[in-house]
């Protein structure tokens, strides 16, 4: 029995011990949240030349409107981090959309909470950005904003399969910097949601595998992404059922000495139907290469900024496209500018790329012109 008392004791002790040696640690540690937003509102316009769509023809040729989120998407988020010591920092980040032109909420667009550690790297999990979607989103000149941006020509056919932005249920690992390199892995084994062009109540499993180089001038990446989407049935492609795809993605920026900065990158998909499938257009497969070219030149307060697009799809009714853009921002301070975007979008008869911020239908060509004024805080 009293040997047992002694057990009890001892535990106690080491208990006692740890406990406080805890909340020293946690009296020492380091937090801090961060509350930021965007906030975007100006007007659009569109001018058309349209395909006949249906007897009812219910596009019009031209529309416009005033318009929020055309540069960036509208949002608040919390951003926060604590350092616990050792090398190792905790982070959270919850982001959600909202309708600056009907004050309703549009959606979360970046969940997640992970672990830093300076000498083994980052592990996060959650909503997040794809690895290649943030790869090419940053060599865009547009920054995936406005009328301009590459994905109007990426992410035209069949609800953006091609597209992959944002992937739930994730889990992303980024290693540390070594020489200027980084190594990031992500998976995901349940992507879909309600909106999805392959829901079937089944899971994706999604990977995608990326090295990124950062030097003074020169930054470059690759990206390979797969999705096994288990043989479903796809209701946006005729009902067939696709099987897998792939993704290989080049890109790079250079930046000269006067701050003119040149970017590229070129993408090459391929979509895998199982075999017995309903086909698209007597076509196995569909393969889609994107090649883009930018310019951004800072003068002062003032900036402007260009692109060329081009989406080719070689075995299927696709076709290709066209999109040259030019952009202009004027800066009244760090956190509030002034933007103008212009594009030019040429489809052959088997393409309808489009400017998707509203509502248009794309044709044998489009123009979009936008203007506003977009504040970070």
């Amino acid at each position: 029995m009293e040997q047992q008392h002694q057990k009890f004791l001892l535990l106690g002790i080491c208990f006692a011990t740890f406990a406080a040696t805890t909340n020293n640690a946690f009296a020492e540690s380091d937090a801090n949240i961060t509350l930021y937003g965007t906030v975007d509102y100006g007007y659009a316009i569109r001018f058309n030349k349209n395909k006949k769509i249906d007897d009812s023809n219910e596009f019009s040729k031209t529309n416009s409107r005033l318009n929020g989120g055309q540069s960036d998407s509208n949002k608040i988020g919390i951003r926060g981090s604590e350092n616990f010591g050792n090398g190792n920092k905790a982070v959270f980040v919850l982001e959600r959309e909202f309708l600056l032109d009907t004050g309703s909420e549009d959606g979360w667009t970046q969940t997640f909470v992970g672990i830093e550690n300076e000498k083994l790297g980052s592990v996060f999990g959650g909503y997040m950005d794809s690895l290649h979607y943030s790869l090419i989103s940053e060599l865009d000149p547009f920054k995936a904003g406005t009328v301009g941006n590459y994905a109007n020509v990426r992410g035209d056919i069949y609800d953006g399969i091609f597209h992959i932005s944002s992937v739930k249920n994730s889990l992303i690992y980024i290693s540390p910097n070594v020489a200027n390199f980084t190594f990031s892995a992500m998976y995901s084994n349940n992507m879909d949601d309600e909106d999805s062009p392959t829901k079937n109540n089944t899971n994706d499993n999604f990977y995608n595998l990326a090295v990124n180089y950062e030097g003074e001038k020169f930054t470059f990446g690759a990206s390979y992404h797969y999705i096994n989407f288990g043989n479903k049935q796809n209701e946006f492609l005729e009902n067939s059922n696709t099987k897998n795809l792939h993704n290989f993605t080049l890109g790079g920026a250079y930046e000269f000495d006067n701050e003119l900065k040149i970017s590229a990158f070129v993408a090459y998909d391929k979509l895998n139907f199982k075999k017995n499938s309903p086909q698209i257009s007597n076509s196995k497969n569909i393969a889609l290469t994107h090649i883009m070219l930018g310019a951004e030149k800072p003068f002062g307060r003032h900036n402007i900024k260009g692109s060329l697009n081009y989406s080719h799809n070689k075995k299927s009714q696709f076709g290709k496209a066209w999109q040259i853009a030019v952009g202009y921002d004027y800066n009244f301070s760090k956190r509030t500018n002034f933007y103008a975007a212009y594009s030019y979008i040429k489809n052959n008869n088997a393409r309808a790329v489009a400017t998707h911020d509203f509502q248009n239908e794309g044709g044998i060509y489009q123009q979009g012109l936008q203007f506003g004024i977009k504040h970070n805080f």
